[in-house]
């Protein structure tokens, strides 16, 4: 059995270096027992709500799978709702395996996406819903979320309501 130093002998380059390498260990570890197909499929399946918007993300044995979706009311509007982790949009994500994208083409043109990301504890993850109006984006409301214990908890939620003009 391996026995790991005590903390208190190893330097903070040393501790860094640790957590660094347990950190990799971990997303590599969730990312060879998934199945990447398997939970894409999944997630157009069950990843959206009947408005056509995303449902929150799932975690699955390391694996955040994110739905994203943006439904066109005209040219110049559209509803959306995309996850965001660690300050990055999950299509920019660095630990992001897959992402894949559907368009299809109905009464309102609806762009649907499941992108896989690994992820560890203390992760932070926003699912963010907004309306834009002649390309000005406006947040609707924001779930915030962060990876502990192998669960993604919610830790906040916030809904902000359009701005009202008075008469």
């Amino acid at each position: 059995m391996y026995s790991l130093p005590d903390p208190k002998t190893l330097t903070d380059k040393n501790l860094s270096e640790l957590f660094a390498l347990c950190r990799v260990e971990i997303l590599e570890r969730a990312i060879d027992a998934c199945d990447p197909d398997a939970l894409v499929e999944e997630g157009f399946e069950k990843g959206f709500k009947s408005t056509g918007l995303p449902v929150r993300p799932d975690l699955r044995g390391g694996i955040l799978v994110c739905y994203g979706a943006r439904i066109d009311k005209s040219a110049s509007s559209h509803e959306c709702g995309f996850v965001r982790i660690d300050e990055k949009w999950v299509w920019e994500a660095d630990d992001k395996l897959v992402d894949v994208i559907r368009n299809s083409a109905t009464r309102n043109v609806q762009m649907r996406s499941v992108t896989l990301v690994a992820v560890a504890d203390g992760t932070k993850v926003d699912l963010v819903y907004s309306r834009a109006r002649q390309g000005a984006h406006e947040l609707r409301s924001c779930e915030s979320y962060t990876v502990s214990d192998g669960k993604l908890v919610l830790v906040n939620t916030r809904a902000v309501q359009p701005n009202h003009k008075g008469r």
